[in-house]
């Protein structure tokens, strides 16, 4: 009478491993990284200086038909606090430089770039907003609303050339030494 085999854990979890290697399609997912905003308003009478910079790879504008890669660099955001539940906003860049790697004819404004070689540069949108805290700081929990209009300070062919609207909602949750943030 033979005994059943029996397999190792390892041997069955490198067996899954390679099952699902085999059988993964591939994913589509955003072009960067979502940016989260902090719901904690950074406080009455305060001021927050923020500074660095972006790079991305495969840039698209599909408006003026532009896709490259992107640099911007120096990207500025001072916060001004207005009160325990309230903050004021000015973010922006100085610098955006595409490299410019494909250019469709057929996009919406494409008549209307102005850049012939490739490579175009322009100065950032300025975004003015306000960050609004739903919550007392002093929970756990948080929540906030943000309202940030935008509008185009040259047109160069890496923006609509129109003024933009974003509101956001987050909301954070402190568990021991971690935060977590959802958008």
């Amino acid at each position: 009478m033979r005994q059943g085999s029996r397999r190792s854990p390892a041997a069955l979890g490198a067996l899954a491993l390679l099952g699902v290697t085999c059988v993964a399609a591939p994913a589509w997912a955003q072009q960067r990284p979502l940016v989260t905003e902090d719901p904690e308003t950074i406080g009455a009478g305060r001021v927050l200086v923020e500074a660095g910079f972006d790079y991305g790879r495969d840039v698209q504008y599909p408006v003026s038909g532009l896709t490259g890669n992107l640099l911007r660099v120096p990207l500025l955001g001072v916060s001004v606090g207005l009160g325990s539940f309230a903050e004021f906003q000015i973010d922006g860049g100085l610098y955006d430089r595409l490299s410019i790697t494909q250019r469709d004819a057929k996009a919406p404004l494409a008549g209307l770039v102005t850049a012939t070689g490739d490579s175009t540069s322009a100065v950032d949108d300025i975004v003015v907003g306000t960050k609004i805290s739903a919550r007392p700081p002093d929970r756990r929990a948080m929540s906030a609303m943000r309202a940030l209009p935008s509008s185009p300070i040259q047109p160069t062919g890496t923006g609509s050339r129109t003024c933009s609207r974003t509101a956001s909602r987050s909301r954070r949750r402190s568990i021991r030494a971690s935060r977590w943030w959802a958008k």
